[in-house]
């Protein structure tokens, strides 16, 4: 009875943190649900903890039939691909759609991955407040269980810092204190970031691990030590630190348990290149991706967006990554091309696709890029040729010499546009990476200048940044709204 009724404050509480919050009752003010529903019992047995880690691992993933970019993992490459140069808009039926294609998102607009990031942060911090003072006995499970916490603060922190600049920086579950918590200098917020890492660095497993057994599996779907070590290389890159991304890159290529795979096996499931992938959570699917993105016919509500037509011309001859991330059709006259990097649509097929949230092959370019800064450039060029050499097709008669080796010698700048080039192959639809990179390398400006009024709208530089929800800003006069807005 008493294993039961844990099972039902575990049930109750997630539907607590996994409600749409549309009001201005905001996560960063929501009471304490733990406290009001016993959760130092639910932390204090192993199933029911671990329940609540999968359940923000779940959270992140499912979406409803038409919902399409309100979790997590979709939001990124959808909402932040139709903000950047990546996609084409076809069907304008969805508001909120057009808003961020024009780049005219405004402070009233429903704004998904904010709500659902704090939601994540607030499950996290109760994970980090209760977990050291649990009488669970293995100490092995707790530490996994702290770390993975910190490890998603920590993601979650970086992805709202990068879309949102200065951002309330929540690291307790005290609902009176937080609502009155102004925003933090995203530097601050980058520092916090990094301790986590640290943190789960030296908490969590080296290896894919059963964490109550602490036996080997093969699933890749729970954060590592290469995890945390993946997404602290990415933060050292984008703060310029860039010896220290260095370290961190190079250790996770290192390991063994890693290894680039030919392209048309990279998104498969608990495949050898995934450092961390999420599992499809809707009954009957593999990924929300292929289903939203791959087209049959022409785009409709459901599939409203086709690749840029500009990101089809810069591909080289002989590049595998044309061949088989990108899908084309023919309707009426006119070539659709569309993101093809997730393959399984049919319902009910077997799960043979996971989405695919950390790779190798970013720590290569990570590497790369870092290399270069560093005045190391031919080394760069190592990493970037070792990328392009997986994805060189065979040589042909029509194709004598498909994606020829990048050159020694190359002068930085030459050199950070190959980087450029080789991140926008590999990353396309996915993580909302483009959109990241384009502010990051100052070449957001220049690019959107001329995409925007392409996409039907006008550029602005204050648009770089989303503007913060101003139903949260009504009920904390602590937050101020991003410039221009």
């Amino acid at each position: 009875m008493y294993r039961y009724i844990l099972r039902i404050l575990y049930v109750l509480l997630l539907a607590i943190f996994m409600r749409t919050h549309s009001s201005c009752k905001k996560l960063i003010e929501v009471e304490n649900p733990i406290a009001s529903m016993n959760g130092e019992d639910i932390f204090n047995d192993e199933a029911a903890a671990i329940g609540v880690l999968t359940g923000i691992y779940e959270k992140m993933s499912i979406n409803g039939p038409t919902s399409y970019g309100t979790s997590i993992s979709s939001f990124l490459p959808f909402f932040c691909g139709l903000s950047a140069d990546e996609y084409r808009l076809y069907n304008t039926s969805n508001t909120q759609h057009i808003a961020y294609y024009t780049n005219a998102v405004l402070p009233d607009n429903y704004s998904p991955f904010w709500v659902e990031a704090y939601n994540v942060i607030y499950i996290t911090n109760s994970v980090i407040e209760a977990i050291p003072k649990s009488t669970i006995a293995n100490k092995e499970l707790k530490n996994q269980l702290l770390g993975e916490a910190k490890f998603m603060r920590a993601y979650c922190y970086f992805y709202l810092t990068n879309l949102f600049g200065d951002i309330p920086l929540i690291l307790k579950t005290d609902y009176k204190a937080n609502n009155l918590v102004g925003q933090a200098l995203q530097s601050d917020v980058y520092q916090q970031i990094i301790k986590d890492l640290m943190d789960a660095k030296n908490l969590l497993t080296v290896d894919f691990v059963n964490i109550t057994a602490q036996t080997p599996i093969s699933e890749r779907t729970s954060p590592t030590k290469w995890a945390a070590a993946s997404l602290l290389a990415r933060v050292y890159l984008y703060i310029e630190e860039y010896d220290k991304a260095v370290v961190e890159s190079s250790a996770v290529i290192n390991q063994s348990q890693f290894s680039l795979t030919n392209v048309d096996e990279t998104f498969l499931a608990n495949s050898s290149e995934a450092i961390w992938q999420l599992q499809p959570v809707t009954m009957g699917r593999n990924t929300e991706d292929a289903r939203v993105y791959v087209l049959t016919g022409a785009p409709d509500g459901q599939h409203p967006v086709g690749l840029n037509p500009s990101l089809i011309s810069k591909f080289e001859l002989g590049d595998k990554r044309f061949n088989n991330w990108i899908g084309s059709i023919e309707v009426n006259g006119t070539n659709y091309y569309f993101p093809h990097k997730y393959k399984v649509i049919e319902y009910g097929q077997p799960v043979s696709e996971y989405t695919m949230i950390l790779r190798l092959a970013e720590q290569y370019l990570i590497r790369a890029e870092s290399r270069i800064k560093q005045g190391e450039i031919n080394k760069g060029i190592d990493d970037l040729n070792f990328l392009r050499m997986r994805a060189r097709i065979l040589a042909t008669q029509e194709i004598p010499n498909p994606l020829p080796p990048l050159p020694y010698g190359l002068e930085e700048s030459d050199a950070m546009e190959k980087v450029a080039f080789e991140r926008e192959f590999e990353f396309f639809a996915e993580g909302g990476h483009r959109w990241l990179d384009l502010k990051r390398t100052n070449k957001v400006d220049n690019v959107m200048a001329v995409e925007t009024p392409l996409k039907g709208g006008k550029w602005n530089s204050f648009k770089q940044l989303y503007p913060i929800p101003s139903s949260d800003i009504l009920c904390n006069q602590n937050l101020k709204q991003n410039n221009g807005y």
